[in-house]
């Protein structure tokens, strides 16, 4: 609902910024601080996947499976900063462009989401995984 713009709550909409002098000065305290907020921020996001593929890599069958598992997770965590930061002119003046756009974006992001939601509390998330093409076992 706040994704869609229905609900508008002020505290969850505010942002705050880091001076970088701020972080120069305090030297490695200050990388710490902001990687500790980065982690507190991303925990409810990244924590369950990351639970599922530990569960996965700890029951796969051998220590190599559950390595591989881990190294993709890690690349698909890695891959979007890395390709961020060597593309940022040209992100940031695409998003310039058409950033009109991201609005939109969120919108659908909303309905999906919604949509997930949905489909997980009335169980059709069972019966879509019966009729998806998703593998069933880990192979190898």
């Amino acid at each position: 609902m706040i994704t869609l713009g229905l609900i508008q709550v002020p505290v969850l909409q505010r942002g705050f910024t880091i001076r970088a002098d701020f972080t120069r000065r305090l030297r490695y305290l200050g990388s710490f601080l902001v990687g500790a907020t980065f982690a507190v921020g991303w925990v409810p996001c990244v924590g369950p996947i990351l639970g599922a593929i530990l569960v996965l890599a700890g029951t796969s069958g051998s220590a190599e499976q559950g390595a591989t598992l881990l190294f993709v997770y890690s690349l698909g965590m890695m891959l979007p900063f890395l390709a961020a930061g060597a593309f940022t002119g040209w992100i940031s003046a695409l998003l310039r462009r058409h950033g009109r756009w991201l609005r939109y974006t969120e919108y659908v992001g909303g309905v999906l989401l919604i949509l997930l939601g949905i489909a997980v509390f009335t169980n059709l998330i069972l019966l879509l995984t019966r009729y998806l093409p998703f593998p069933t076992s880990i192979p190898g």
